[in-house]
């Protein structure tokens, strides 16, 4: 069955036809369902400075599914390449870029979204949008960066970071320190690690509104290839079946979001990032609460570095990537919400394996019976606070001792 664009405009609609007409438009291009490929490629951000290229294997998709593809852009700032302090970048650019969306998609009349964003503040901007907006669409994250190498042997960028205060203290060859800096870090994709970025990127998929795989492949990969394409062609599914995305965003997916979230030890910023991407779906719910009773049901099942000692992104990618870690968990999660692909949670991963055992463990051996996260309350925090229990050392789980307190 051929698609075609659901909107109609009348008088305005003749402004709009002769301008794609003098833009070199046919009328049967013009007649296709609008899709709007929500990109923030920019050449200064690493996390994103390869997406140019992954968006027309996107549009490709489109095209080839009965689509017509516009690219439009949105802002995509790199925390690590911020010299001010990150709280004036975080959620005043994550709202902004939910905004842009807003503008772009409702002026423009898309009939559907592909969004492609990789970093820190950009994907929930993306997701904020998407369910504000509630039409078809698909998210398509970057993937993680490729390890660096120096002296022979694949290095962690977190772990040059954390020779930054060795270096001021002497206490480091400034040959090694420059090494390590300068090669620690591959050519594009979210950093290596289990902070913001690529646990926004695992929030997608635990949502359902990524395909299957894409939080955990890397960026330089055929994999990443293939999933852009294949998303640009499921676009046009999700328009022919009316799919939007809050009936893929919804309380339950949520939910999963937030065990994916325990199990995995990811960023302490998905605390703000989840909530409000619920609040856009129209779920005002105590999301807080929610957070603390999953933190005493979830066990740490992926314990990747910072918090961990030595596993990366490209290992959980090696043991099976988060197909495999959902497949796992899944008997803690509600398998029968709906993703992109059509199919339920539970049917995505139902052929997923486990590589690796140690790097992905099951609920029956898991790192720790805690979670990644803890919420904390006590005399200092009586209303609740945060916690990365999985980067706590075994001697600091008792401590008693002064406090310092800052409050602003």
């Amino acid at each position: 069955m051929e698609l075609r664009s659901k909107w109609e405009f009348g008088e305005a609609r003749e402004c709009r036809r002769g301008l794609l007409c003098g833009m070199g438009i046919s009328p049967e291009e013009q007649s296709r369902p609008l899709i709007g490929i929500v990109n923030s490629w920019n050449e200064y951000n690493p996390g994103h400075v390869h997406l140019k290229a992954l968006a027309e294997r996107v549009k490709q998709g489109v095209r080839d599914a009965g689509g017509y593809p516009v690219e439009v852009m949105t802002t995509g700032i790199c925390d690590g390449m911020v010299l001010k302090d990150p709280k004036y970048v975080e959620l005043p650019s994550r709202n902004s870029i939910a905004d842009q969306v807003e503008i772009t998609a409702e002026g423009n009349f898309f009939d559907g979204m592909v969004m492609l964003s990789t970093c820190d503040s950009i994907v929930p901007g993306h997701l904020m949008a998407a369910a504000r907006l509630d039409i078809p669409t698909v998210l398509v994250t970057g993937g993680y960066m490729p390890l660096g190498t120096f002296r022979g042997k694949e290095v962690l960028h977190i772990h040059a970071q954390d020779k930054v205060g060795t270096m001021k203290a002497g206490k480091i060859d400034p040959a090694e320190y420059d090494g390590l800096i300068t090669h620690s870090w591959g050519t594009c994709g979210g950093c290596t690690s289990m902070t913001t970025a690529n646990s926004m990127c695992m929030v997608a998929e635990a949502l359902g509104m990524s395909l299957p795989g894409n939080s955990s492949v890397a960026a330089t990969s055929s994999e990443l290839q293939l999933i852009a394409y294949q998303a640009g062609r499921r676009i046009m599914g999700l328009v022919a079946e009316g799919v939007t995305a809050r009936k893929i965003i919804t309380p339950k997916s949520v939910r999963n979001a937030i065990k994916m979230d325990m199990a995995v030890a990811a960023s302490s910023n998905l605390i703000l990032h989840i909530p409000a991407i619920a609040h856009e779906a129209g779920y005002d719910e105590p999301w807080w609460k929610y957070f603390d009773e999953a933190s005493n049901e979830i066990p740490l099942l992926a314990h990747l570095v910072p918090s961990g000692p030595k596993y990366s992104l490209h290992d959980l990618c090696l043991a099976g990537g988060m197909p495999a870690l959902m497949k796992e968990l899944l008997p803690k999660l509600d398998g029968d919400c709906l993703s992109v692909t059509g199919k339920t949670l539970a049917e995505n991963v139902k052929n997923a394996r486990v590589y690796n055992s140690d790097v992905i463990r099951s609920l029956d051996n898991p790192v720790m019976k805690m979670p990644g996260i803890g919420v904390l309350y006590g005399n200092l925090a009586p209303e609740g606070s945060i916690v990365k229990i999985a980067a706590v050392p075994e001697n600091l789980m008792t401590f008693r001792g002064p406090a310092r307190v800052f409050d602003e």
